[in-house]
């Protein structure tokens, strides 16, 4: 038989084999709902590995997290045991409440993968927290959303696009891969912001009577200012160095693949 043919024949049987692994998988989820008390200007902070993080406010001095936690395995007892070893371990203080998630570390493999024996498990939170609170979120794989809050916000992923609006207060946002969006709707702070990505555009929009020194760069793609009383100080297709209003603290807005937008509004 032709070389060509028998390896298209065990090829085929690869992806056979595969395919029928993945039939096989077992998913199961649980939900983790608590809320815990937090002082007027406390912080929250959300340490995550493999999901997304969803941040809303609202007027109470609570914080309240809704934990979605899912795994796959090969059997129903084996992803039970991964699911209990999803942890979702929560320090809460008066003035502080951290989140950090614990999965299992044990991977089988491309072998245990493709005989339907290996595991993943992620979680996905959905929290609220007082409006003036200051936030810290960051997972490695998945998106981050964050709406209304008055305090600080950090956000920052690997593989995961960010998307901040309807903020009063400052920002500082990063990833690797995936678009980084900000709405600032009032700029309380007279920090420094930055926001950036390697893969992926990044768009800005701030109030058009802020005052800001923007320093924003990009080596694939390109640069517009939009609606912004902007003194030009130098500008290149890759480079922009300008002051709205006059100037004030500085907005670093940079990626490598990816344009730019600030918008004033």
């Amino acid at each position: 038989m032709d070389t060509r043919i028998r390896t298209a024949l065990a090829l085929v049987a690869v992806l056979l084999i595969a395919s029928a692994g993945v039939a096989s998988a077992v998913e199961k989820e649980e939900t983790f709902d608590q809320t815990y008390p937090l002082t007027a200007g406390g912080e929250v902070e959300v340490h995550n590995v493999n999901g997304s993080i969803e941040v809303a406010s609202w007027d109470r001095d609570e914080v309240r997290i809704v934990a979605v936690k899912k795994a796959r395995s090969s059997s129903s007892q084996r992803v039970q045991e991964v699911l209990d070893r999803t942890k979702v371990d929560v320090d809460a203080q008066a003035d502080r409440v951290t989140v950090k998630t614990e999965l299992p570390h044990e991977s089988g493999g491309f072998l245990s993968w493709l005989f339907g024996n290996d595991t993943a498990a992620s979680v996905s939170y959905t929290i609220t927290v007082p409006r003036r609170a200051d936030v810290q979120v960051g997972t490695t794989n998945g998106r981050l959303k964050v709406r209304g809050v008055a305090g600080s916000v950090d956000a920052s992923s690997t593989n995961g696009a960010i998307d901040i609006a309807e903020i009063r207060g400052s920002v500082d946002a990063s990833t690797t891969n995936g678009a980084v969006s900000v709405d600032l709707t009032e700029l309380t702070s007279d920090r420094s912001m930055s926001f950036s990505s390697t893969n992926g555009s990044v768009r800005v929009t701030v109030p058009r009577t802020a005052h800001l020194s923007i320093r924003a760069s990009t080596t694939n793609g390109g640069i517009h200012l939009d609606d912004l009383p902007a003194d030009i100080r130098s500008q290149s297709r890759r480079r922009i160095v300008a002051d709205v209003n006059g100037g004030g603290p500085e907005l670093h807005v940079t990626t490598t693949n990816g344009g730019i937008r600030i918008r004033g509004e």
